[in-house]
């Protein structure tokens, strides 16, 4: 509670009621001073875990995406090794006309089917590494929105911590 002022004959503030006004008055901008000074380390470190995790983030998706570039070439040529068995047999079983030749074919064909399903199971696992690629920039995005909706919140309750330590009528 506000001291209030007694009102001596004359009609002026006595001395001891503004003396005690004086000292209320000082102890509430104490209080503010208090209440910014801790406001401002909140923030500061608010926004140092904020950037620590921004870091952590881009450290994770440079991460990410050389493991998905590295596995990507990997596939590639596994890819590009697989076509290249699977054109060489079809090549010799065009041209071979002895049994021999056809024995060799057949197997190729065998080794083929192997080599195709080898590369469709490559061409597959390329296609789900980059819907994950695709899913894991969807939720770096998400995280950076949550995170600037939390600096954002953050900042609000802060101008409302003060607004109520000020009494609630925004005067200051």
């Amino acid at each position: 509670p506000r001291p209030r002022a007694i009102a001596m004959t004359d009609g002026s503030p006595s001395t001891s009621a503004n003396a005690t006004w004086m000292v209320a008055r000082a102890t509430q901008l104490q209080r503010l001073e208090a209440l910014r000074e801790w406001s401002e380390r909140s923030g500061a470190r608010f926004a140092d875990m904020l950037e620590r995790e921004q870091g952590e983030i881009a450290e994770q998706d440079t991460r990410l995406r050389t493991s998905l570039g590295r596995e990507q070439t990997r596939l590639e040529q596994t890819c590009t090794k697989q076509r290249r068995f699977r054109e060489a047999a079809a090549q010799r079983a065009q041209l071979g006309s002895l049994d021999g030749t056809m024995l060799e074919a057949r197997a190729d064909a065998v080794k083929i089917a192997a080599f195709q399903e080898r590369a469709n199971a490559c061409d597959a696992k390329l296609a789900t590494l980059r819907r994950q690629q695709a899913i894991a920039e969807k939720q770096a995005r998400r995280r950076w929105l949550a995170t600037a909706e939390i600096s954002i919140v953050g900042s609000r309750g802060s101008r409302a911590t003060l607004d109520v330590a000020d009494g609630g009528d925004g005067n200051g």
